[in-house]
């Protein structure tokens, strides 16, 4: 088994967990939808929690090639699945002691921890992006690091605001962000 091969190993665990715990919670919130006050906001970041653990997952495909993995290279890959995980837990509520969900009390509770979770990962990808100078494809190096500061901004002013406009704002421009990736993906399988 190659190094990287072990790596995305424990890496998949952990995002398998971070995905785990975002469908668990949507589906209870599916099945238990009598008691559930909705809220848009969360949604949106339990989808965009998705998301992520699938951008994440699909991302590892662009460090397939690189020479030696070091323990540099292992802490912070599984530093960022972790970050990942804690993100997922952040948009995952569960039901009161009533069995009562409230999504939007939730999120509002959750809003500083989610989003300064979020840009601690992308500074966690930002110090993953060195990793590329090792690989097929030391270009990435610098479009990968160009490319994370517009959802590191973003995830800061959803740290920052408590203004319901704002929050829309960073989640739509999240996905937004990350959708754009998708589609700019180069790897090819």
């Amino acid at each position: 088994m190659a190094g990287f091969d072990f790596v995305l190993i424990l890496l998949s665990f952990v995002w398998a967990l971070a995905l785990a715990v975002v469908l668990r919670s949507a589906g209870r919130l599916i099945i238990e939808r009598h008691r559930v006050k909705f809220s848009g906001l969360l949604a949106l970041a339990m989808f965009n929690a998705v998301v992520t653990v699938f951008i994440s997952w699909l991302g590892m495909w662009l460090y397939r090639d690189t020479k030696g993995i070091t323990l540099y290279d292992v802490t912070i890959f599984f530093i960022s699945s972790v970050l990942i995980y804690l993100f997922c837990v952040a948009v995952s509520p569960e039901p009161d002691e009533a069995g009562e969900v409230n999504m939007g009390a939730f999120f509002w509770a959750q809003v500083r921890f989610l989003y300064g979770v979020y840009a601690v990962l992308i500074l966690s990808y930002v110090a993953a992006n060195g990793i590329y100078l090792r690989t097929s494809h030391p270009a990435l190096f610098v479009q990968q690091t160009v490319g994370d500061v517009p959802p590191f901004v973003v995830a800061l002013a959803g740290f920052l605001s408590r203004n319901e406009r704002v929050q829309w704002a960073v989640g739509v421009l999240i996905l937004t962000i990350a959708v754009g990736w998708v589609i700019a993906f180069n790897g090819s399988f």
